[in-house]
């Protein structure tokens, strides 16, 4: 048995066409135990590396390295199909008998983990475009401009001052995500230093602005700057209206106002 080159290759190559019948030959390299390097030569012109190599049941088994190209453009040359097998039968020898149940597992895993990992950034991706808590209360005010609320200025400033001013990253949160928890945390750091009428107001303000999305995708009256949030709910809803802090003249906001 002696060292594979391409001048041999392409002598088996050419021995395949005239006889119509594969012709094999074998390298020498590697060592006791890792198996072998074996190149089939098909009357058809074409040239295949194979790993042959012994199973944990004593069977031997023959494992595709590539197509031959002496370029390695179009194929595996036979430098590349050399250190290809190399890495196998390295693999064999650390105790992966059973190779290609082996390798089938870790392309299994790999692709699992690829999958998974679009999941990822997929959602990391529809978390980064999701409609925020801003452009929710934005969209709040701006349809109470166009219905020409006279409150529709004061809601704004009130908005701007408690909500987009006063917390760093909860106005980019997605609006589906904001919680009963982040509601009244809000609120509470305004009724804390006295502010208790205007935190009454801000939660109506949540109570309609949420209330107005949730509705929109089976309301046609309502602007289409309040579709497409994916609510699942009224966080604002649950957190109580405070009447304690609203002089018997003044009301809460209603839903569609």
């Amino acid at each position: 048995m002696a060292a594979l080159n391409d001048s041999g290759l392409k002598s088996a190559l050419r021995e395949a066409r005239a006889t119509g019948k594969d012709v094999w030959r074998t390298d020498e390299s590697g060592s006791h135990g890792s198996g072998s390097l074996r190149f089939r030569a098909r009357p058809n012109g074409q040239g295949i590396f194979y790993y042959r190599y012994t199973r944990s049941d004593g069977k031997r088994e023959p494992m595709k390295v590539g197509v031959y190209d002496p370029k390695g453009v179009k194929g595996v040359s036979l430098k590349q199909a050399r250190t290809k097998f190399h890495g196998l039968a390295r693999q064999h020898q650390d105790g992966k008998r059973d190779l290609r149940t082996h390798l089938e597992r870790e392309a299994e895993e790999r692709r699992l983990a690829a999958e998974a990992a679009d999941r990822e950034r997929a959602a990391a991706a529809e978390h980064a475009t999701a409609k925020t808590l801003r452009a929710l209360l934005n969209a709040y005010t701006n349809h109470l401009e166009a219905q020409g609320k006279p409150s529709a200025r004061d809601t704004r400033n009130i908005i701007r001052h408690n909500v987009f001013d006063a917390w760093l990253t909860l106005p980019d949160k997605a609006a589906r995500d904001v919680t009963v928890e982040d509601v009244t945390a809000i609120l509470a750091k305004m009724i804390e230093p006295g502010a208790g009428r205007t935190a009454s107001k801000l939660r109506s303000y949540f109570v309609a602005a949420y209330g107005l999305a949730l509705r929109a995708s089976s309301d046609p009256r309502i602007p289409s700057e309040l579709h497409g949030f994916k609510l699942a709910g009224n966080p604002a809803a649950i957190v109580p209206a405070m009447a304690e802090f609203n002089p018997a003249r003044d009301r809460n906001l209603n839903d569609p106002e």
